[in-house]
């Protein structure tokens, strides 16, 4: 009698997985485990083509097979998907008071360098709201962080124009 085992093994899949970005440009996964079963091996071979570690931002397939002692198989996939929906940190220059230079306020007020980071972006963009011409008085400019996925944050530094120079009289002679 000639036992012959013409039945594929029983990959049982994991369920998809969803991560939140956790270093630059992706995360860093640890994979669920895949199993099988076979009524005949008690140790199918299970092998898949992505294994726990670094995964980009969005969708990776992970293809796995399940093959037992008869090379008979089982094939599966399942996903990992890496978002990023952490806002970038910002962090403005320090508040500026500068001496009015112009009729009605300043202009060219040097407002520092504001400083950004984020967890899955190296670099995100930072842009400001500052105009061209400061009234007296206090102005609020608002500094951005954009990450690469649209994630955003902002703060604020207070630009002060003052007029302490006393006027000057001419007299006519």
């Amino acid at each position: 009698v000639t036992v012959v085992d013409e039945t594929d093994p029983d990959l049982a899949m994991p369920a998809n997985v969803l991560v939140e970005g956790n270093t630059t440009g992706g995360a860093n996964v640890t994979l669920p485990t895949v199993t099988a079963t076979d009524i005949v091996d008690s140790a199918p071979t299970v092998t898949c083509d992505q294994s726990s570690g670094f995964f980009p931002l969005d969708v990776t397939t992970v293809n796995c097979a399940a093959t037992d002692a008869s090379t008979n198989s089982d094939v599966g996939s399942f996903t990992v998907t890496v978002e990023d929906t952490t806002d970038p940190t910002v962090t403005a220059p320090t508040d500026v008071i500068v001496e009015g230079n112009v009729s009605g306020g300043a202009t060219g007020v040097t407002l520092g360098t504001p400083s950004a980071s984020d967890i899955v972006d190296s670099a995100p963009s930072i842009t400001d709201d500052a105009p061209l011409f400061f009234s007296l008085g206090v102005t609020t400019i608002t500094h951005t962080a954009t990450d690469g996925k649209g994630n955003f944050s902002t703060d604020t530094q207070l630009v002060t124009v003052r007029d302490t120079t006393d006027p000057t009289l001419t007299t006519p002679a």
